[in-house]
């Protein structure tokens, strides 16, 4: 979680349910491959730091937040067909239902159907050589911020996101 992304939640008024379920700690630090630190990002002044949270203990605040404002969530249904007019767009759902938006917003990830109806040409997605291994594990009361291992052939790479938990991972390219 970066600071404007922090700000962000605040502007949503999600800032403090977000901060009970993550970690926010000051910048990055850089270290070699042996874990000697080289270079500290720091945040900017007056700014909540960097950080992370857990993708369910995000999910449940941000549901929490959508329900407590009366907005309609319908789950398991797609989009089939997304039109463009001059007062908004016109959206048919694969429920057979069509509804008519100010704003449409496709997360619907990596082979997403919303980006193949819109952009129908774009070219699908390709493996770029590169695999993300995760973990979550206890956090280390030491690991009060981000950390980055960089100089081997594997970039590996610690989040805490929570008092008790971190986010680690290991990038390389196959």
């Amino acid at each position: 979680i970066s600071s404007p992304t922090l700000r962000a939640f605040g502007e949503l008024g999600v800032l403090d349910e977000i901060l009970r379920n993550s970690f926010s700690g000051n910048g990055i630090r850089i270290c070699d491959v042996n874990g000697t630190e080289v270079s500290t990002v720091e945040d900017p002044p007056g700014l909540l730091g960097s950080g992370g949270i857990l993708r369910p203990s995000l999910h449940r605040v941000l549901a929490e937040a959508v329900t407590a404002l009366g907005i309609e969530v319908r789950l398991g249904i797609t989009a089939d067909a997304i039109v463009d007019r001059e007062n908004g767009t016109d959206v048919t759902f694969s429920d057979g239902n069509s509804r008519s938006y100010d704003l449409v917003v496709g997360a619907d990830g990596l082979y997403s159907s919303t980006r193949r109806l819109l952009f129908p040409d774009a070219p699908s997605p390709e493996y770029t050589g590169q695999t993300v291994w995760r973990v979550i594990a206890d956090r280390p009361s030491s690991v009060d911020r981000r950390h980055f291992f960089l100089g081997g052939p594997v970039k590996v790479g610690v989040s805490p996101v929570s008092e008790s938990s971190l986010y680690l991972f290991a990038l390389e390219t196959c």
